[in-house]
Parts: structure tokens; sequence; C-alpha cells
């Protein structure tokens, strides 16, 4: 649905009661979500393309979602680059945290680069609800 009002944004007064009471409803929902619910980020990210939408308007939701934004942002990315090791690549079990082993030339011995995903993407949402 927010992909469909994002669409048609430039044409305000089509959507624009449309996207207030679907903003609002989502941005109600996130109250009743515990933090570590898989349904958080596809809500955010679509309320990102309504406040796109909104624009102004999109102004009296910032009081309900600041804290969770600000929150988002702060978020550790847990970026690192350690030397590989086999048994850490196949121990990694958090699907939040990407990671990639590379040989790169002129350095010795290969290297797992590491960051949580989860958190970056979480980053850039937030970051584009408040732009």
């Amino acid at each position: 649905m927010a992909n469909i009002l994002d669409s048609v944004k430039d044409q305000q007064d089509l959507c624009r009661a449309d996207a207030l009471e679907i903003t609002t409803a989502l941005v109600g929902s996130l109250k009743n979500l515990d933090e570590s619910d898989p349904q958080i980020s596809a809500i955010q990210n679509a309320i990102s393309l309504l406040a796109s939408s909104l624009k102004a308007d999109f102004k009296p939701f910032l009081p309900e979602l600041m804290d969770s934004l600000i929150k988002d942002i702060n978020k550790d990315l847990d970026f690192k680059i350690v030397d590989a090791k086999e048994e850490e690549l196949e121990n990694e079990e958090d699907s939040k945290v990407q990671q990639i082993k590379l040989q790169i030339k002129g350095i010795e011995g290969a290297k797992t680069i590491s960051m949580n995903t989860a958190a970056l993407e979480g980053k850039i949402t937030a970051l584009q609800i408040l732009a």
C-alpha cells in the first residue's frame, strides 16, 4: 500500500487522506510490537515511503517515532576485519551479521569482514524517515 501511495506522491490531493490513515495505523501498530519483531523493518520501510509522500503532513507522527528512530540510528554496526578462521565462518549463526572471507593481495592470510546488516538497514530507514 505504501508503494502505491509513494507512486502518486506528486498528486497529494489524491492520496493525502489515505496516506494519513495508513500512517496512523502503522505508527500505532509499532507500539504493540516487541523490539525484535521482524515486522518492524517492513513497517518502518512503509513509514519511510509514506513520510516522503506526506512531507510536512508527516510532522505530527515524529514525536511517537523519535525514540525508536534514535535507537536505530545509534545501533552498532559491529563492523570487523579479522583474520579468517574456517570454524568461525561455519559457526556463525546470527543471520543479522553478514560476513565475507577475502584474500587480499599484499596482505598475508585471508581476512573476514563482517557487519550487522540489519542494524545498517535500520539506520538507513530511520534516516530516510527523518529526511
